[in-house]
């Protein structure tokens, strides 16, 4: 067992973590030198051995939001595995953290499913991360592992356009908004570095799990962000949020799953549900999409929603109008094996949320114009598409547009007129199969449940 260097003693508020480093052939204190390091150790507290790793202070009380740290005076200190994934002082070492002494860094090939393992050795400066610089998504969590392009497209991209929101002098958001931004960027980092530590190297994970882990730690984040004292995501104005997530829409397509993940976020504060839209220069319709056959796959929906929207974007040439869109569909247990899905198609004034210097006044942007037209389109049964080899049709058969995020005050229904048949105008469907041969998915599908 490795040596102690200091001795276990409780400081009020503050838990003290044992200062031990032990490797193959010595143990000493953690140092300079040693920052980073990681080793397979035994602590009396606890009924084995488990990685641990030298950490700076400062890491340590970013990462447990005050409870823990060093012993006074300790600059580094050791992070017992349980500690830092678990928030365990003592007992049973529970998986990642298990190992046996001479442990080295593997994958678990027996486990049928293709494991990563890190790709390079990292400063030491990535292990313990202070949170303030945006370099260390794309500097050490991007370069551990080579995942593409879920996790290096989608998470590093939207975590680091994240964090530089913080810098950003045309973010025009408020004081407490700029204060959670800089909370959440600290958060981010320190809950995501144990993914650069030496046991998840030893119990493998692939890259969707390792995207869906990173996008877990999104909620966690803007909830809890760090220091304990700065506001919930659901405390900030719904301007700041809707200012941020335009802004990433924007700059970062790439992101849809991130995306999705933090407006569901917004979506679900009851003290937004009500707030009329307007005052963010948001609207928010939700289109009734129906084909012959049932839709029986998750994936399939989610395709569907996106070529949709794209081809209602462009269709209606809302980027020159001055309109950035989003869609995603609602899925529901009552959806499930059906022949219509619910997609949920917000649309905003992109100058209003772009955060960058304006050298002239934007122009004007009629939101309520679009959604009468995109109603208008609805009502007229001139809303179709169809997919490959046009076998397979879509049509909308019914729109509701809301005046909140919850849909349940001042909302209007308008159903399509089956009168209006392309047969009895002669008309063409406005949006036509898309332009890939076959069904061919234009942007990557994680299958991920956000």
């Amino acid at each position: 067992m490795a040596n102690s260097c200091v001795s276990e003693k409780l400081q009020l508020l503050v838990s003290i973590v044992l200062c031990i480093f032990a490797s193959e052939h010595r143990a000493n204190c953690c140092n300079n030198t040693t920052l980073g390091r990681s080793a397979c150790i035994r602590i009396s507290r606890y009924n084995g051995e488990q990685w641990s790793t030298c950490v700076t202070d400062l890491y340590i009380r970013q990462k447990s939001k005050g409870r823990h740290g060093c012993a006074k005076g300790q600059p580094i200190c050791i992070y017992q595995c349980m500690l830092e994934e678990h928030g365990a002082d003592s007992g049973k070492v529970a998986s990642p953290c298990t190992c046996s002494t001479g442990d080295g860094l593997k994958t678990d090939a027996g486990k049928g499913v293709k494991t990563v393992k890190p790709t390079i050795i990292l400063p030491s400066w990535c292990f313990s991360p202070t949170g303030a610089d945006c370099s260390w998504f794309r500097t050490c969590l991007g370069k551990r592992y080579s995942c593409r392009p879920n996790f290096k497209d989608e998470i590093i991209t939207f975590s680091e356009r994240l964090c530089d929101l913080y810098l950003n002098p045309y973010s025009d958001l408020s004081s407490g908004g700029n204060i959670w931004i800089n909370g959440v960027r600290k958060c981010l980092q320190v809950t995501l570095v144990p993914l650069l530590r030496k046991w998840h190297g030893t119990n493998g994970r692939n890259c969707k799990s390792l995207t869906k882990y990173a996008i877990s730690s999104y909620r966690h984040c803007f909830y809890s962000p760090y220091p304990a004292t700065i506001p919930t995501i659901c405390k900030l104005p719904l301007t700041d949020l809707w200012r941020i997530f335009w802004h990433l829409r924007q700059t970062s397509e790439e992101v849809q799953y991130s995306l999705l993940a933090l407006l569901k976020i917004i979506e679900n504060c009851t003290e937004f549900r009500k707030v009329n839209l307007d005052q963010g220069q948001v609207r928010k319709l939700v289109f009734y999409v129906k084909r012959h056959e049932k839709f029986r796959e998750v994936q399939e929906r989610k395709f569907l929603s996106e070529d949709l929207g794209r081809k209602i974007a462009k269709h209606f040439k809302l980027d020159k109008e001055g309109i950035v869109w989003f869609a995603y569909p609602k899925i529901g247990k009552t959806f499930m094996n059906n022949t219509i899905i619910k997609l949920v198609f917000y649309i905003a004034n992109k100058h209003e949320h772009r955060m960058s210097q304006k050298l002239e006044p934007d122009p004007v942007v009629n939101l309520n114009k679009t959604v009468l037209t995109l109603v208008e389109a609805v009502r007229r049964n001139k809303l179709r598409f169809h997919g490959s080899g046009s076998k397979q049709g879509y049509r909308v058969i019914a729109t509701t547009v809301c005046q909140d995020l919850e849909c349940r005050s001042n909302t209007w229904k308008v159903l399509a007129d089956e009168s209006l048949s392309m047969a009895r105008t002669g008309g063409s469907p406005v949006i036509g199969p898309p332009i890939a041969i076959g069904i061919v998915v234009q942007f990557v599908l994680y299958n991920l449940t956000v």
